[in-house]
């Protein structure tokens, strides 16, 4: 049996506290979403799904 798995990531808010986009913080060289990426790829998932408001 296969099973196919997709990744989301869900960015969105407005960050009216923070000032900007949090998702796009560097963090150890990387911005935070990357981190997101990284683990989708690890995991062998393919199909990724962007979306940010």
């Amino acid at each position: 049996m296969s099973i196919t798995a997709a990744g989301a990531v869900l960015a969105g808010g407005r960050s009216s506290r923070y000032g900007r986009a949090k998702m796009f913080e560097i963090y150890n060289g990387k911005p935070l979403y990357q981190y997101s990426l990284d683990a989708f790829e690890g995991a062998g998932i393919e199909k990724r799904i962007y979306y940010y408001k």
